[in-house]
């Protein structure tokens, strides 16, 4: 497809999204254009292990899915990471070569090469109660011109929009608190935990107990409001709690 005519079909997408009825229609609708491109797609909400609290849907290959649970890829996958914290589109070649040699982000995107999955182009996006998202176009390689790019960007917007109104989530109705007040034992144990450490391990780092570190997490969590580890991390990334660096 060019990508005049990619551009044009996203347009008419627009017009079109707010008559779609469901998210298997939304799921298709999508599909009906980036799969002359080569690419599947992906639409979510960060921060949740699985689906059905994670994804709006995820059109890649069910094989694919059962591996990264099985291998616990969402602990260390650059994608949601890359999301929250830059909040910029991104290609897969460019996340690659931000990793570092011996980065076991670099495991997950090795692991996704036998299902057709070397490139694509992922977009950070941002819910209207203000959780992070991401829009993944994936496949083979990534976007050959400007034009793709902002084609695939304008879609992932629209898409994610439609999505989010299809779920049924209400808009917030009052302003967020404020971050939580952390002692410097939690933030310990919670920049070991962003770094992908288990409890047994941080109990060997902070030189406690893992009860006492199992104690701290399920401090963590409640401050912050998470039903999980993986929305523990993402969530005490969008609100400062862990630095970037």
């Amino acid at each position: 497809m060019r990508a005049k005519s990619l551009l044009k079909t996203v347009v008419s997408f627009a017009e079109k999204s707010e008559n779609v009825a469901s998210m298997n229609e939304l799921s298709a609708a999508v599909m009906a254009i980036v799969g002359p491109l080569g690419y599947v797609a992906a639409s979510g909400r960060l921060g949740h292990p699985g689906p059905p609290e994670a994804f709006h849907f995820a059109t890649w290959n069910p094989a694919w899915w059962d591996l990264y649970l099985r291998n616990g890829f969402i602990r260390f996958d650059p994608v949601p990471i890359w999301a929250v914290r830059s909040g910029s589109a991104v290609t897969g070649g460019e996340l690659r070569a931000m990793l570092p040699r011996g980065h076991p982000g670099l495991k997950v995107l090795d692991a996704a090469i036998p299902f057709g999955y070397r490139g694509g182009y992922f977009l950070p996006q941002r819910a209207s109660d203000n959780t992070f998202g991401v829009v993944a176009f994936v496949g083979a390689g990534d976007p050959q011109s400007h034009e793709e790019r902002a084609a695939l960007r304008a879609l992932a917007g629209i898409s994610f929009e439609r999505a989010e109104a299809l779920s049924g989530r209400p808009r917030p109705s009052m302003v967020p608190p404020a971050p939580p007040a952390l002692t410097a034992k939690e933030r310990d144990c919670l920049k070991y935990l962003a770094g992908g450490k288990t409890a047994t391990q941080i109990s060997r780092l902070m030189k406690v107990s893992e009860a006492t570190v199992r104690f701290h997490i399920a401090n963590l969590r409640t401050k912050i409001g998470a039903s999980s580890l993986a929305e523990l991390t993402v969530s005490a990334i969008a609100l400062g709690l862990i630095p970037s660096r």
